[in-house]
């Protein structure tokens, strides 16, 4: 019996896992929402007890949103900013895959008076809630590094798209 290290793609192995769409037909089961450069599919999986969606990045990986999700994820974890984003627990090397925490739909009217300042796409659908908590879901377009970490606050233009 082979067992499968990490390191070693498994295509050395069997070439019939060769193809990402492949290997979604077992895991997802429909895709929920479609951007311009990626898809988001629910799947009965969970990770650490947790419902997860799994993003998969359709377009061009020099622009891909998953990559700046990770970025911005991995910057803020463990910071006062971190309770706003949706986490990402795992993620593929090369970013055009990643798995988050599912949120529940949030609603116009629960939306809160001010958000990070580094958010910039603050329409209802790209946010959700996470133990009754506000968090944005989809956050590959920010500004976080022009803004930075230090501007605190802004009152959002919420669009409801």
């Amino acid at each position: 019996m082979t067992y499968h290290h990490p390191s070693v793609p498994l295509t050395q192995f069997d070439n019939r896992i060769g193809s990402l769409e492949e290997f979604l037909d077992c895991v997802v089961d429909q895709c929920i929402d479609n951007g311009a450069s990626r898809r988001v599919y629910s799947t009965p999986l969970q990770f650490e007890g947790k419902d997860v969606v799994i993003k998969v990045e359709t377009g061009d990986m020099a622009n891909s949103q998953n990559i700046e999700e990770i970025r911005v994820w991995e910057e803020l974890v463990g910071t006062r900013w971190e309770g706003w984003l949706a986490p990402i627990f795992k993620h593929s090397r090369d970013g055009r895959v990643l798995i988050m925490q599912k949120t529940q739909p949030v609603i116009m009217a629960t939306l809160p008076d001010r958000v990070p300042r580094f958010f910039t796409d603050c329409k209802r659908t790209n946010f959700g809630t996470i133990e009754g908590r506000t968090v944005c879901h989809d956050y590959g377009l920010n500004n976080l590094s022009v803004d930075g970490q230090g501007k605190y606050w802004k009152q959002p233009e919420w669009r409801d798209e």
